[in-house]
């Protein structure tokens, strides 16, 4: 094991068959990382690269970015950086935690679709997931409506845990509920991967952050149109997720509202100026004719419902989302 001095001062324990180029930090060889409990989520994945931001080391592995407190038989140790929150194991080692995901200028993360099973026929939702898995969508977006904060009501727990049983695609749950912290646990229980409540709902959104974080889940935060970027800023260092409502939450269909793709950008930018590793996320009126925009603004995860379900090809029309073509 070496021992080198990053550009903040702090040591950092290089492992031998690495190679150190300036302000990256390339592994040599494969190791096999799973999520403790879960080794179907990131599987046989290759670690690319690590990258450093000031005074931060991030993994790169798949298409997640984890920061790095590396010990025995690992890549890098940040000496100065405490390790907490979810563990993950590298080979049979417990080598690192993760305190939140990060982002670095020079990586732009894959684009996620993550059709809404909303504008499914509620009558065979199997047949709509089945449809989402054939398009190459990697989410299944749930709007969960309680009939007070928007004024429809959809499914709840039960419909997640049967969905969960169906598919391997992530689960994104969307709640869109007066006090979510009562309901958290149970989305996360049926088998939500992703919780994303709304801040117009709640009183203490770090509590319940670090609650669905607790119970195994990545927690997200929304905005409906009417609401500023600003009051997020006590929240982005610790959600996955920012999800930014582009038409008034309740109904399918609508058109997207052009001036909230503004808050897109805020959120871009603060991202990239303070490092941080959420996600953006847009939902409502997501079309092949507003993908475009939406991506050029930030955002990384493009929620569509009534036009995904409405589209002849939808493995095309995903590919059309992402803005690449299939051969």
């Amino acid at each position: 094991m070496g021992r080198k001095a990053g550009r903040s001062g702090k040591l950092y324990s290089v492992a031998r068959g690495t190679k150190l180029t300036t302000g990256v930090l390339t592994i040599s060889a494969w190791y096999q990382v799973a999520t403790k409990g879960d080794s179907s989520a990131l599987g046989d994945a290759p670690v690319l690269s690590c990258l450093r931001a000031k005074s931060a080391i991030r993994l790169v592995a798949g298409d997640s970015v984890y920061p790095l407190t590396l010990t025995r038989c690992g890549f890098v140790r940040d000496v100065g950086r405490q390790a907490s929150r979810e563990k993950f194991d590298v080979t049979t080692h417990s080598l690192f935690t993760r305190s939140r995901l990060s982002y670095h200028t020079r990586m732009q993360l894959p684009v996620v679709i993550a059709p809404s099973i909303l504008a499914a026929d509620f009558a065979d939702l199997g047949a709509g997931l089945a449809a989402i898995e054939r398009s190459g969508a990697e989410w299944v977006h749930l709007d969960v409506m309680d009939g007070h904060f928007v004024p429809d009501i959809t499914f709840g727990p039960q419909t997640v845990s049967a969905l969960r049983r169906r598919t391997s695609l992530k689960l994104d749950v969307h709640l869109m509920i007066d006090a979510p912290e009562h309901h958290v646990e149970r989305f996360v229980r049926a088998g939500a991967d992703l919780v994303t409540f709304h801040i117009e709902a709640v009183t203490h959104a770090h509590r319940l952050v670090e609650r669905i974080r607790a119970l195994g889940a990545k927690p997200g935060i929304a905005i409906v149109p009417s609401t500023p970027v600003a009051v997020l800023g006590e929240l982005l260092e610790s959600v996955d997720l920012v999800l930014v409502m582009t038409v008034d939450p309740g109904f399918g269909g609508q058109a997207l509202i052009p001036r909230c793709l503004q808050k897109v950008r805020q959120l871009d930018r603060t991202r990239r100026d303070s490092h941080l590793g959420y996600r953006i996320a847009v939902d409502g009126g997501i079309n092949a004719a507003t993908a475009r925009e939406t991506r050029d603004a930030g955002a990384d995860v493009l929620v569509s419902g009534s036009a995904f379900f409405a589209a002849a090809a939808q493995e095309r029309y995903v590919q059309d989302l992402r803005g690449v073509g299939i051969a």
